[in-house]
């Protein structure tokens, strides 16, 4: 297994193991490893950080097993803890409170970490997805590209499919998918998808939390450098989903046109937030109905001059 090993520099004060519960033990950050198997992999610690110096040390121990000895000196890995042990080493420590439990296979590794985050909220939704399915390959020991289908079989009746799938593996995919607070349909329709994302999009949604919606819209985007340039734009000018909508449809792509389904959610925004303006006192102000009732007026000309040109084409066409 390839692994992360801490690098520690700077000066820190040496915990305290009065302070934590029975069996911890402190050993050097610089054999404690960091796991590339683990479920999460978006370690953001600012805040964390200023916890951990608030707090004049980390407070909960980590919990890590034996993963080899080299020099008669163990060396371990991290179970659960990943982002403390990132800010242990970015705020300069030696040493870090650890309890130590037997060796795991990778797969129940990940299958412990998952849980765990899981249950705290603290993966993000890719990195969650991504998770749950290395669980299950693991645990099916299938590759990846037999399992997927797989779930996606398991959301239709045998009639449908054509094919029945084996109890056994029904079974161990309702247990993972359990432990992780996720149905079959909730994880196949809403976190499965998501994993054919290209790299880039699954990126930046890790690093700026860019909405889901506007995510899904880029993932259409098969041309590599307008994705990019229009991710770019998404981020740094915060447009919207309608106006990321509407820039596609500008750049004139087949494959960039609105669907119907776009159309329809936005139409419902609309509706939602007119609903909101005529209830507010903004609606009953002279001066902004007059300003809104003119834009109002300009979009129906608009409408109305665009209808007209459509009806003499369609003419034209028919003559």
């Amino acid at each position: 297994m390839t692994a992360t090993t801490a690098m520690a520099t700077g000066p820190a004060s040496t915990p305290d193991l009065a302070m934590y519960p029975d069996g911890t033990e402190l050993v050097p950050l610089a054999r404690v490893r960091l796991s590339q198997s683990a479920a999460r992999k978006n370690l953001a610690v600012k805040d964390l950080k200023d916890q951990i110096k608030a707090q004049d040390g980390i407070l909960e121990p980590l919990t890590v097993s034996i993963n080899g000895k080299a020099d008669g000196q163990c060396w371990y890995e991290v179970i659960h803890g990943s982002r403390r042990w990132m800010a242990a080493m970015q705020l300069g420590h030696h040493t870090l409170p650890v309890c130590i439990i037997k060796p795991m296979s990778d797969i129940e590794k990940l299958r412990v970490q998952l849980i765990d985050n899981c249950s705290r909220r603290e993966l993000s939704i890719i990195d969650e997805a991504q998770a749950i399915l290395d669980v299950l390959c693991g645990r099916l020991q299938r590759p990846q590209h037999e399992v997927t289908p797989l779930l996606h079989k398991l959301g239709h009746t045998e009639r449908e499919s054509g094919n029945k799938v084996i109890p056994k593996d029904k079974a161990i995919i309702e247990e993972v998918l359990a432990e992780a607070g996720r149905t079959l349909g909730d994880y196949r329709s809403n976190l499965l998808k998501l994993l054919s994302l290209p790299e880039d999009i699954k990126q930046a949604f890790n690093a700026t939390a860019i909405a889901r919606s506007k995510m899904e819209v880029l993932g259409r985007i098969s041309n590599d450098s307008l994705r990019k340039d229009l991710l770019d734009r998404t981020i740094q000018q915060k447009l919207t989903k309608g106006q990321l909508l509407v820039l596609m449809e500008q750049s004139g792509s087949p494959e960039l046109q609105p669907s119907n389904k776009d159309l329809d959610v936005l139409h419902k925004h609309f509706e939602h937030d007119l609903g909101v303006l005529r209830n507010s006192p903004l609606w009953r102000s002279l001066r902004f109905f007059a300003d809104f009732q003119k834009e109002i007026n300009r979009w129906a000309k608009y409408a109305a001059n665009d209808l007209a040109g459509l009806e003499d084409n369609a003419a034209t066409d028919s003559g």
